[in-house]
């Protein structure tokens, strides 16, 4: 008995060693893939060898899907299928959706379920990802490094696509999702309402954003809106605790999330123009233009409760669904200097799994998403800007010809107002100044509850008070974000 005790504590020992000796590993590494560049090229060689580069309309396989169960998930995925499965019929596919809350965490039990046992052929080869997660995917070595399919298969260039939504998906050099779209934040509104409140769609300037004075004036006149059941109506649905509408505007001000200085990253949310960020923010509430916040699932706009709402296109037939009469403006400028126009961008998109066990056909999916035809069935649902520049700036595409609930003459210019120039995403904003960059996560969360705290948690007076130069509701979230690059950093 007592030799068996030992046995086991022995072999628990080892593994929380071994545990101990990869996170190091991982924390250390810039690439975050266990390996450093030399061993990843490796390994990566063997898996390539073990795809079929020339595979055509005839490959026979199997391939494995998953997404979340949110509509728009569901519809695009099925778009995407339909035109997949008539190209390659010979590819038996096995589709399911997870259910969204708690979707991640599935993801993440099962390749560590995966991983004890060394069987990975219960895991999907494909399954859907935000920018978001793929830093905290990766550095579980659940991705494949997909620019390395890219080096070996003449018939796919990554230079095809939007250079920004691409970079948005990198973890250090290395692409570990393929983007799906070339999403970005919008101002929706509903129709009836603004009728409600007196206000023309001439007023929303629908060819241009709205400059912030044009803003906080369409507020005031919309604060009021009664629905047709008498009950008060808010101005504006925002999930401000969402880095694509976060940051942007945080930079506007001039503020940011961390700083480098002599190669040692800390947080910068002490800084003051973090604080007048959060006082324009803070003041839309204590205005009454909106709730503590909003919900994060568009739930007040989607329930007629709002007349307008930030959103971005991936969610439009939803939206569209719930509010017949909806229109859409491009993101207003909350800035006073016209100059200082930024705008959330992001993209999702299809991961391969790092130990997929078909990697032909996932690969296959993988440049359909992206191809012309992939990316005309996902823009025919009325959910997707292209991530295909060719299709991105064709005036004839499908995605700028939908018909939303009959409206020929839909906004569909809103979402790519100013593109090239006031595009701003997470990742090239303050994520790539966060180094090791396992600390991401952690800084991530820490920003985003930030603003959720100062909204829901403070009144209208005490989240000014201060300590020592900081305002009290910052200072935990200052700290949290140096702790976590102290921690990931080993110190």
């Amino acid at each position: 008995m007592k030799q068996g005790i030992k046995k086991t504590f022995r072999t628990v020992l080892c593994a929380l060693c071994c545990a101990l000796m990869c996170f190091s590993a991982v924390a250390c590494n810039s690439n975050v893939f266990r390996f450093d560049e030399e061993e990843l090229d490796k390994v990566m060689n063997e898996v390539l060898n073990t795809v079929d580069f020339t595979a055509d309309e005839s490959y026979a396989g199997t391939l494995r899907i998953v997404t979340n169960q949110e509509p728009d998930q569901i519809t695009i995925m099925n778009a995407l299928l339909g035109g997949f499965k008539k190209k390659y019929p010979s590819i038996t596919v096995d589709y399911k959706n997870y259910p969204s809350a708690g979707y991640k965490d599935t993801l993440t039990n099962m390749n560590s379920a995966c991983t004890l046992n060394g069987k990975y052929d219960t895991f999907p080869d494909v399954f859907w990802a935000s920018n978001t997660d793929v830093t905290e995917y990766q550095s579980l070595d659940m991705l494949m490094p997909v620019d390395y399919f890219d080096g070996r298969d003449e018939s796919f260039d990554f230079a095809d696509l939007v250079k920004i939504m691409v970079d948005d998906c990198k973890v250090g050099e290395h692409v570990y999702l393929m983007p799906r779209d070339s999403d970005r934040m919008v101002m929706y509104y509903n129709k009836d309402f603004l009728a409600k409140a007196g206000v023309s769609e001439e007023e929303l300037h629908p060819d241009r954003a709205l400059t912030k004075s044009e803003f906080l004036a369409l507020m005031e006149k919309c604060k009021n809106v009664k629905n047709d059941d008498g009950k008060d109506v808010s101005a504006l649905d925002a999930f401000w605790n969402w880095e694509s509408l976060l940051w942007p505007l945080l930079h506007a001000y001039g503020g940011a999330v961390v700083k480098e200085e002599n190669g040692v990253t800390t947080s910068a949310l002490n800084s003051p123009e973090t604080l007048e960020t959060y006082k324009f923010i803070k003041e839309l509430n204590n205005k009454g233009y909106m709730t503590e916040g909003g919900t994060g699932n568009y739930w007040r706009f989607k329930n007629k409760l709002s007349v307008f709402l930030f959103g971005v296109r991936a969610t439009l037939t939803d939206l569209a669904a719930n509010v017949s009469n909806i229109g859409v403006v491009p993101m207003p400028n909350l800035h006073d200097d016209e100059s200082r126009y930024f705008v959330g961008t992001g993209c999702s998109g299809y991961a391969m799994y790092r130990h997929a066990a078909n990697p032909t056909a996932a690969w296959l999916f993988q440049k359909y998403v992206a191809s012309e035809e992939g990316q005309n069935a996902i823009s025919a649902t009325g959910n997707n800007i292209p991530v295909l520049k060719k299709l991105f700036d064709d005036e004839n595409a499908v995605w700028r010809n939908v018909t939303v609930n009959g409206d020929a003459s839909f906004n569909h210019d809103a979402y790519i107002y100013e593109y090239d120039t006031a595009s701003l995403t997470a990742q090239t904003g303050y994520r790539e100044l966060i180094k090791p960059i396992t600390a991401i996560k952690e800084v991530s969360k820490a920003f985003e509850d930030s603003i959720k705290y100062v909204l829901q948690n403070t009144t209208s007076s005490d989240y000014l008070d201060e300590k020592n130069g900081i305002p009290k509701f910052l200072r935990s979230y200052h700290r949290d974000i140096n702790n976590a690059i102290k921690i990931a950093s080993g110190n």
